[in-house]
């Protein structure tokens, strides 16, 4: 149940758009909307990686990237055909279909961009039939007690995206009735306000539960080791032929290379698991080898992994996905706050 009526929601939600922070933020959407509604199309005959800076830099899902030029180089490192394959990506999002539909045909396949970047993308392109899907979107849907069965589904599937869309449309009437545009534009923006204006603190986040997504986890993870300066590479080979969700690699000095590994474990054997970590803590470059899953899984893998502290030489760690999810939420807001503080641009 929500917390407060909906229409109280978007009452508030109307008085925050006339504070100079919701002037802010709405003029800083607008900048974005244009630049994929009028100049990105442009670009696309003459693009090179310092355009696709430019298209990251738009996208508010990528702000927690500080260094867009090495996350634009990874896009195009994880895409089979390079720079051409990125840009032939980019001009599905003009095509002329519904866009539910393009949405569905790039996600999983434009490597680097998940739901909430080509969600963002194309909701600037369609605002008026189309929503982005991500994670403020989702704190928002808990916090109007709307659609319960998808708020912790990392990707739609169409005929989900449909449903979820045709739920906007009752909400952008109850925008209207505020006396706000009815446009899922602006029900974007009142979704942003909820999850991190309208008091959802950083710090209280929705438990993880077994709707949580495995791809979303290692995401989280690649994303916070970047912020923390490490190379970050996901579904990488280490040790003995074992297959990891995700390394983070540091040189340190004369010391040399030294990575810690990621394993997240959402269901399947944890035999298996306990083999891979057994290989990975074969690489003496591998300081510490990280178990990640919610505390039910946690616990049982603590259960598997007792008198194998030999095999694995003190190097395996636990990491509940709630702790990750907090994590990436803190890095998150002080890049924003670095960011709208002028401290630096990215």
């Amino acid at each position: 149940m929500p917390d407060k009526s909906i229409e109280s929601y978007m009452l508030e939600f109307k008085a925050f758009l006339e504070t100079e922070k919701g002037k802010e933020i709405s003029a800083e959407r607008d900048i974005n909307q244009h630049f994929f509604q009028k100049d990105l199309r442009g670009k696309l005959d003459d693009f090179t990686t310092s355009t696709l800076e430019e298209v990251l830099g738009h996208l508010w899902s990528m702000a927690v990237w500080g260094n867009k030029s090495y996350y634009a180089g990874r896009i195009v490192e994880m895409n089979s055909g390079g720079l051409p394959t990125v840009v032939r990506y980019l001009r599905e999002l003009y095509a002329p279909r519904d866009p539910v539909e393009t949405y569905a045909a790039m996600v999983g396949s434009f490597h680097g961009m998940g739901p909430s970047s080509i969600s963002e993308a194309l909701s600037y392109l369609h605002p008026d039939q189309f929503i982005p899907w991500n994670k403020q979107t989702r704190i928002a849907l808990g916090k109007l007690g709307v659609l319960p069965e998808l708020q912790k589904t990392y990707s739609l599937t169409p005929a989900q995206y449909r449903a979820f869309i045709g739920r906007c449309e009752a909400l952008a009437g109850t925008l209207a009735k505020a006396g706000l545009p009815g446009d899922y534009y602006i029900l974007d923006f009142c979704f942003y306000w909820l999850a991190q204006v309208a008091g959802e603190a950083v710090g209280v986040i929705t438990p993880a539960v077994a709707g949580w997504s495995h791809d979303e986890i290692k995401e989280a993870i690649d994303k916070i080791g970047v912020t923390l300066g490490f190379t970050s590479q996901e579904e990488v080979f280490v040790g003995k032929g074992a297959r990891v969700d995700c390394i983070w690699t540091a040189r340190i000095g004369n010391l040399g290379v030294v990575k810690m590994v990621f394993e997240v474990q959402k269901s399947g054997s944890i035999d298996s698991l306990v083999l891979n970590l057994q290989k990975a803590a074969t690489d003496p470059s591998v300081q510490k080898i990280v178990a990640v899953s919610d505390a039910s899984q946690l616990e049982r893998i603590r259960h598997e992994v007792e008198g194998l502290k030999y095999a694995l030489a003190d190097k395996l760690v636990f990491w509940d996905v709630n702790d990750v999810q907090r994590v990436l939420e803190h890095l998150l807001s002080a890049s924003d706050i670095l960011r709208r503080t002028g401290i630096y641009n990215n």
